[in-house]
């Protein structure tokens, strides 16, 4: 009798820590574009808060992580991305603020695919707050920028917000910290994505040497080449029609070219061999 009420009340206590230590989190807009074009790129801004009430709300201390699951061949660009949190730190009273970065990470986006399997054709890309103070604040706003590939059709995003908690050791998805799934069409575009593509010229591609990109009327802008996993690699201001990227140094694969204007942008995929 003495080790069933033990046991129980072991139980319980664990039930209560639970209750009390989960982080709640609701989703409160997602802002990603319903069409999009191919090999381009679009931004997506994201507010969470915090759904909980009294001191429980404030009382972790870790890092915050950060999912999203992508197309096969889509990245993020730079491999990382924006985020700013408001509210109060654990036994504090002072209103808090903080911004830096979620950074991808090979260890978290295996404890995403581990934890929540992708679907066919999509895998989870995984990252890591620079801050220790993300989950214990009121609100989390995200600013991210998508790089899309060749393929056309219709596609699901979701996105996982999570924290690295006891007792868990690693949790990559909160309570509501993993949002519906958000549709987006990838279709060609009549827009300046589809004036820049008509503009823009790569040879040779493959290239093992040296990259030449005509930018046809583009006047002014930028060019930028990011690897497959989003890591800005290469920039430079566009001065000329011709413009000469030196790659001998790349190691072979697959890069993303991106051409930036005052109007907008386009991203080409590219290889090194």
């Amino acid at each position: 009798m003495v080790t069933k009420l033990t046991h129980f009340s072991w139980l319980g206590a664990l039930i209560i820590a639970a209750l009390i230590f989960t982080r709640c989190f609701e989703w409160t807009s997602i802002d990603q574009p319903a069409v999009a074009a191919p090999n381009s790129s679009f931004d997506v801004k994201i507010t969470l808060k915090q759904d909980g009430e009294g001191d429980f709300a404030h009382n972790l201390y870790n890092m915050g992580v950060f999912g999203v699951q992508l197309p096969e061949g889509w990245t993020i660009e730079n491999d990382s991305f924006y985020y700013s949190i408001k509210g109060i730190l654990q036994n504090e009273t002072l209103p808090y603020e903080y911004e830096g970065y979620i950074t991808y990470d090979q260890s978290y986006a295996t404890m995403y695919e581990d934890s929540i399997p992708s679907d066919d054709g999509y895998y989870w890309w995984g990252g890591v707050s620079d801050s220790s103070h993300m989950d214990n604040l009121d609100s989390i706003y995200v600013e991210l920028t998508i790089l899309t590939d060749d393929q056309l059709g219709n596609f699901n995003l979701q996105y996982g917000m999570g924290t690295m908690d006891w007792p868990e050791g690693r949790m990559p998805v909160a309570e509501g910290g993993l949002s519906p799934k958000v549709p987006i069409t990838i279709e060609e575009s009549t827009s300046v994505k589809r004036y820049l593509k008509k503009q823009v010229t790569v040879y040779p591609n493959p290239a093992s040497e040296f990259m030449h990109v005509d930018v046809g009327e583009v006047k002014a802008g930028s060019l930028q080449l990011f690897s497959i996993t989003g890591q800005l690699e290469y920039g430079q201001s566009i001065e000329s029609k011709e413009n000469t990227i030196d790659v001998s140094s790349f190691a072979p694969g697959t890069y993303f070219l991106k051409v930036s204007t005052d109007e907008g942008s386009y991203s080409k995929k590219v290889l090194v061999k």
